[in-house]
């Protein structure tokens, strides 16, 4: 997890593929205690797809997408972020139901 996110990225040799089915990923396991995929030039219809394929199975990753800003973050870095970031939403969904933080 001490890698810039350039480094692990593999790129497809046959190009850009704007179906994103040729899309790869470097496998990392880590223990973050929560799920989390993170996409890389993957097409935005694509993600939306993966997302209700994760929802209709009952499940909620973190879900992030890599930007020129992140791509030299040190991917414990953005794990850091991110689940920090989930943290802090699913403390204000449980205040918006039990009626603290009134809804947007």
């Amino acid at each position: 997890m001490e890698h810039p996110i350039r480094e692990l990225i593999r790129r497809d040799d046959r190009g850009d593929d704007p179906s994103g089915e040729a899309c790869d990923a470097a496998p990392c396991v880590t223990d973050v205690g929560e799920p989390v995929v993170i996409f890389h030039h993957v097409p935005v219809d694509r993600i939306k797809a993966l997302i209700r394929e994760y929802k209709r199975d009952g499940l909620w990753p973190i879900c992030a997408v890599v930007t020129p800003a992140s791509l030299d973050m040190l991917l414990s870095t953005l794990i850091e972020h991110l689940v920090d970031d989930r943290s802090k939403e699913s403390a204000l969904r449980q205040q918006r139901k039990s009626g603290v933080v009134a809804s947007p």
